[in-house]
């Protein structure tokens, strides 16, 4: 009696599984959900944000694609002289140690020349003249992985 009445409920248990009500499916057009996205984030971005002093920053470039980072690290250089000045202070370093430097921040400074010669038609203030001239010098700049970088200090 017993065997017969744990069969009943495992039998009854499988049926519920299978009843499942269907999910409602999203109508043609309704935009699905983003997938949640990982919280990693590039080296060069972490040694970028470390040089400028926006290590706290970290976790919001986690939200941010990688292939979106650098454009965004350069939107925020070039409204923070301070920091475009501390980036530039980093790359030049690395330059003079490797003889080059990395490819992302390579990528920045040509977002930033991009950015640049684009703010008088959008009006907004640019970056000076002699800090510039550092930007377009780090950009035409050979560029290596980080890790080629750090292993061919001069």
């Amino acid at each position: 009696m017993k065997t017969l009445s744990l069969i009943f409920l495992l039998t009854g248990a499988a049926h519920a599984a299978k009843e499942v009500p269907a999910q409602p499916q999203p109508k043609s057009g309704t935009p699905m959900p983003a997938p949640a996205q990982q919280s990693m984030i590039n080296l060069s971005l972490v040694e970028a944000l470390v040089a400028t002093k926006h290590e706290q920053l970290a976790g919001v470039f986690g939200f941010v694609s990688e292939s979106n980072a650098a454009p965004a690290f350069a939107d925020l250089l070039f409204r923070d002289q301070k920091s475009l000045k501390l980036f530039l202070k980093k790359g030049e370093a690395d330059l003079k140690n490797a003889g080059a430097i990395s490819v992302w921040d390579k990528e920045v400074c040509l977002y930033l020349v991009t950015i640049q010669s684009n703010a008088s038609l959008v009006g907004t203030a640019t970056i000076p003249a002699k800090l510039f001239d550092r930007v377009t010098t780090l950009s035409l700049a050979p560029g290596v992985p980080l890790s080629v970088l750090k292993m061919g200090k001069k």
